[in-house]
């Protein structure tokens, strides 16, 4: 079976994008109780999640089935075209393995390009299955869906170590992988040495980049200690952060809890380099040096890096926790966008306290959240915090708590949740409403989506796409009461690596209904200005603040 085929038929997914509409601009893709393709009668259960688009505006997420045995009753599937398909389900025959089937699946992973990544679980009651080689990694690299690791199998350039279970996959925008997973072999595999980064480019064979017990390129006297889940473009350059320690039998060279951890970046030909190390001092903040990394490094088609780190003071009398700023690369020269010592624009002269996430794009822009450092609640919250965006022209300020909702009937922002962000500069995310007047726990949540300013499309704005309590509409004359929202990615400290929002402003999303019914939709977030839909939603013009 080929997963990529675009002429099989298997069902057509709703078209809700009408004008006028009590829901326009949404498309349903999928609902509980609709048949499910190819899974012998089953129908769509909890639409549990893996929910993510691509540039050509196809969805893919994992759903449980209804009606089938245990055992056959979870499955991925994507929409192509408007027409859902099988990725694969519980029973199926695992892809260059006759005669061993699926017993588990885990969400997809889904690049721009429509790559795809799935952990994916062997059934024990397969001869030589156990719980030493069941799980593996497999791919759809453009040709069907491939093993990429196997638990139990070799890890390649290892000198005899085994994979243990492989971790998430993160795919490049065009489609090429990377991945951390453990190792394990008795005798040749220890705690010093369990754990690695490996990438395969499509059309090549799986490579180790980074292994833990390895000597750390920049840092002499160093090894790998740790290393973390990576970020890769569509070059196939590919950014981590991780530890070092002092090579064992060695004098220490200098290395301590102050500089031993560091960002690499590998090019695409595997060549490795040091770009950032803690101890270093923390560019456009002076006095500060780096101290450790906050967030996994992001890297963009470019090869620009967005950098969420702590810094310190060397020269305090007592060592500071709790300074830390987001910086941007530009061809290998960092700048800072923003620090605890800085003022937070738009929050009334106070100060960023802490960054809590961040997003990154291709043309170099940064969706960042904090909290601000303002613990009497001067704005209405406990702990206020707030959702910014840096650009060439400077920060603009998206929303910070305690500010009016748009669409939301003058209820106030209580908490916000990690943003998700487009090459266009598109910014989507849930937020908490403020329990107060005529907002309950029943409908005080929701997903907003800042839509960018530019050429042709006037300033930017705010505008709410759904919230709990909401009249939807799921398909004609079938109208539910949402009562929970969810947009992969955008969760407190959350990781998901897989795109929700594509750059033509294609949002994919999960809603669940006060019935107990649930259910996957696009929707379109709309241009500035495009009166077919603003006018039928609550907009705010955001303005533009350095």
């Amino acid at each position: 079976m080929t997963y990529l085929n675009r002429r099989f038929a298997a069902a057509v997914v709703s078209s809700l994008v009408v004008a006028g509409g009590a829901n326009a601009g949404f498309q349903t893709i999928a609902l509980l109780g609709q048949d499910a393709p190819e899974t012998g009668g089953a129908t769509y259960g909890n639409l549990l999640g893996g929910i993510s688009v691509d540039e050509s505006g196809d969805v893919t997420f994992w759903s449980t089935l209804n009606g089938v045995p245990s055992g056959t009753n979870t499955a991925a599937f994507r929409s192509v075209d408007g027409v859902i398909q099988k990725i694969m389900q519980e029973g199926d025959e695992a892809p260059g393995m006759p005669g061993k089937t699926f017993r588990q699946i885990g969400g997809p992973n889904y690049s721009a390009s429509g790559a795809l990544a799935i952990n994916l679980r062997l059934d024990f009651n397969n001869e030589g299955v156990d719980f030493e080689n069941d799980w593996g990694l497999w791919a759809d690299m453009g040709s069907g869906l491939e093993q990429i690791a196997q638990e139990g199998s070799a890890a390649p350039e290892t000198g005899g170590a085994l994979f243990d279970r492989p971790g998430d996959p993160i795919l490049s925008p065009g489609g090429d992988l990377a991945f951390v997973a453990r190792l394990k072999n008795e005798g040749k595999v220890n705690a010093d040495n369990d754990s690695a980064l490996w990438r395969k480019v499509s059309g090549g064979s799986l490579e180790l980049l980074a292994r833990e017990g390895m000597l750390s390129p920049g840092i002499e006297g160093g090894e790998f200690q740790f290393v973390s889940t990576p970020s890769i473009n569509s070059s196939a350059v590919t950014a981590f952060s991780g530890s070092v320690r002092s090579v064992m039998g060695e004098a220490r060279g200098g290395i301590d809890f102050s500089n031993n951890s560091g960002i690499w970046v590998a090019d695409t030909a595997g060549k490795m380099e040091l770009v950032l190390r803690a101890g270093e001092p923390a560019v456009g903040v002076e006095g500060f040096v780096i101290d450790g990394f906050t967030q996994r490094p992001l890297i963009n088609e470019s090869g620009n890096l967005a950098v969420m780190a702590s810094m310190t003071d060397p020269n305090a009398e007592a060592r500071g926790f709790g300074d830390s700023g987001v910086w941007v690369s530009s061809e290998g020269e960092f700048e800072k966008i923003a620090s605890t010592r800085d003022i937070a624009p738009g929050a009334g002269g106070v100060q960023y306290r802490s960054f809590l996430w961040s997003a990154f794009n291709d043309k170099g822009e940064v969706a960042f959240g904090a909290y601000l450092d303002d613990p009497v609640g001067a704005r209405g919250s406990e702990l206020p915090e707030g959702l910014w965006k840096h650009t060439s022209d400077g920060i603009e300020t998206i929303a910070i708590t305690g500010d009016t909702a748009p669409g939301a009937d003058d209820a106030r922002f209580a908490s916000l949740a990690s943003p998700v962000m487009n090459n266009r500069g598109d910014v989507v995310f849930r937020a908490q409403l403020a329990i107060e007047g005529d907002v309950t726990f029943d409908n005080g949540s929701g997903i907003w989506a800042y839509v960018a300013p530019g050429e042709g499309r006037g300033a930017g704005m705010l505008m709410k796409v759904a919230r709990a309590g909401d009249n939807f509409e799921v398909g004609p004359g079938d109208t539910r009461v949402i009562r929970s929202v969810d947009v992969q990615g955008s969760g407190v400290e959350s990781f998901e690596p897989t795109p929700a929002l594509n750059d033509s402003g294609q949002l994919a999303i999960r809603l669940s209904f006060t019935d107990g019914s649930v259910g996957v939709f696009l929707f379109q977030v709309p241009t500035p200005g495009s009166g077919s839909v603003l006018i039928l939603v609550a907009m705010t013009a955001i303005r533009r603040r350095r």
